[in-house]
């Protein structure tokens, strides 16, 4: 099927006057909000974390069993929590998890629930080429149903890991677990199918299959990580645990949960983390020599049999994490996260936090070697975070997250929050794009009216279309809750999570006595441009070669001899 994407445009100079041209604010007028929309309600979160081939996503997340809570509607779906909510402890609020698939209309397509008797999240997502869909959580239910098969936990939280098919389909589930905690963090697939997770373990001993891990910490609040390997059948090839120190833990700060990991295109992990004091990578190990700070993160790069290549300390603070990692098509390792500190300094490039002792964010680009090739912070007077990395067929990042600042600094970028009820209180959803060499080229805050609202989920599809999933709660000074160009009705003191697609950008014109220039975005991959004298062509692809300013693709034409007719076509 041909892809056509069409916006005519007269070439006549009196008839481009009103075209939209590129803007140089920070926010870029061609990315607009398509449509939004909201589901669940108190106590009930989602992350968007998947796409397939053919523009589907795919939305994880969950709600509690609280007493006004008990059911999730999605679409025409309503799903029921299978625990039971206990009115006498009104903090007995026990999670069941979801997964659903969404046409790039926003249209459900299926849903499929995850949960029993305790509590049960999923907490990572991943779809490979065949469009099957991998999760990783953990449960604490003795019967916890994920399609027709039943887990149970072994002791408080165990570890899990599932595939379904395209159709939804629960193909097989595996976990590990001990009599302590065990939770799946990271998830990534290799071009095979197969499955890598990362997560952490605090009890003694902790069987993958008959491969046995051990726990040798002296503080089980400080557990150890683990990574593994599966084939596209469920099947355990390796784990081993990562550090048998104690000191590399999942840090629940701002929403995220560490480990992450992503796989590169030679199957090789990539693995992000936190630690305090040191830890083994297996083979080596980093010390946080800093006594100023109680934390450190890293990334750290591991062949396909778990063995360590390179390891890097990133950055330190009161809290130092990483939150978001991603692999470009080159095997270049984008690394996002968060830390509090009033000065920091990468390989000699030294960053004052303005906000201390609130928290920046940062993001940085490796080589795949480990070599740092730029760094980039989003700063302000309040806290922000980066939740989500996504690459588009050009390389260009985007980053997802929110900011509690009144202005938000990206770079050399300058953006007003124009979400927050209360400034540097609440939370607004952030979006921005970044060039592959660290510029920035555009950000805009997101939601208005709302007490708390943050992104959790990026996804950008090959014409630059922008699909994007977070949370919101609303106070009693509003009934609308408003993302970009989109307001949706809501209850006062309600709480949920949005979906919305921002379009990229089409094709536009400006123009110079008679020279027209009409550009379009580069990672709008394998589309060119094309020319007729009318609507009902013929048309013909131009013959003039696109030249590229930033994330644009630009070709001038002669505009006096009459009226001419543009699109972008492609397979």
């Amino acid at each position: 099927m041909k892809k056509t994407i069409m916006k005519f445009i007269a070439a006549a100079v009196a008839c481009v006057s009103s075209v939209l041209t590129l803007s140089a604010s920070p926010v870029d007028p061609s990315y607009k909000v398509a449509w939004a929309e909201k589901f669940g309600s108190f106590s009930s979160s989602a992350c968007l974390f998947g796409m397939d081939k053919a523009g589907n996503f795919y939305v994880c997340g969950y709600w509690s069993s609280s007493w006004n809570a008990p059911a999730l509607t999605i679409g025409n779906q309503t799903l029921t929590n299978r625990s039971v909510y206990d009115a006498t402890n009104p903090y007995s609020q026990l999670f069941d998890t979801f997964v659903a698939k969404f046409s790039p209309a926003g249209e459900l397509d299926w849903v499929r629930q995850i949960g029993g008797n305790g509590a049960d999240e999923v907490i990572k997502m991943s779809v490979d080429n065949a469009e099957n869909v991998y999760l990783t959580g953990y449960t604490s239910s003795t019967n916890c149903l994920v399609g027709t098969n039943q887990i149970s936990t072994v002791g408080g939280e165990d570890f899990f890991i599932a595939k379904y098919d395209s159709q939804g389909n629960a193909l097989w589930v595996r976990q590990a677990g001990g009599s302590g905690y065990e939770v799946g963090t990271g998830l990534d697939v290799d071009p095979q199918g197969n499955v890598f997770v990362a997560g952490t373990f605090n009890s003694p001993s902790v069987a993958f299959g008959t491969n046995i891990l051990n726990f040798s910490g002296s503080n089980s609040n400080q557990p150890a990580s683990f990574l593994a390997k599966y084939n596209a059948s469920g099947d355990l090839i390796w784990a081993r645990s990562v550090s048998d120190q104690s000191y590399a833990y999942p840090i629940n700060i701002l929403g995220t949960a560490f480990p992450i990991i992503k796989v590169n295109h030679q199957g090789h992990i990539v693995l992000a983390g936190s630690f305090q004091g040191a830890v083994d990578l297996g083979g080596m190990t980093l010390t946080n020599s800093d006594v100023a700070t109680s934390q450190a993160s890293f990334i750290a790069n591991y062949d396909e049999m778990g063995n360590l290549i390179w390891a890097r300390q990133t950055f330190t603070g009161i809290y130092a994490c990483n939150t978001a990692l991603a692999i470009d098509a080159q095997d270049n390792i984008y690394d996002a996260g968060y830390f509090c500190r009033s000065t920091v300094s990468l390989a000699g490039i030294v960053h004052t936090n303005q906000g201390f002792p609130v928290g920046d964010s940062f993001l940085t680009k490796y080589d795949p070697a480990g070599n740092l090739s730029w760094s980039s912070f989003v700063t302000g007077t309040a806290d922000e975070s980066i939740s989500n990395i996504s690459i588009d067929g050009s390389g260009n990042p985007y980053i997802f997250g929110y900011s509690r600042s009144s202005v938000t600094t990206f770079g050399i970028m300058a953006v007003t929050n124009q979400g927050a009820y209360f400034p540097n209180v609440d939370d607004s959803t952030l979006v921005a794009k970044y060039a592959p060499d660290g510029n920035i080229l555009w950000a805009r805050t997101m939601a208005s009216t709302s007490l708390e609202n943050y992104g959790s989920g990026l996804v950008v599809d090959n014409l630059g279309n922008i699909f994007v999933a977070g949370n919101y709660m609303l106070g009693g000074y509003t009934t609308s809750f408003t993302f970009g160009e989109v307001t949706l009705p809501v209850s006062t003191y309600s709480s949920g999570y949005f979906l919305a697609k921002i379009n990229g950008p089409m094709l536009s014109a400006s123009s110079s006595g008679n020279q027209l220039t009409l550009s379009w975005p580069t990672n709008a991959v394998g589309l060119h441009l094309e020319g007729a004298a009318s609507l009902n062509g013929p048309w013909s692809a131009s013959a003039n070669a696109p030249t590229v300013t930033a994330d644009q693709n630009s070709v001038s034409v002669d505009a006096s001899s009459g009226s001419q007719f543009f699109r972008l076509n492609g397979p």
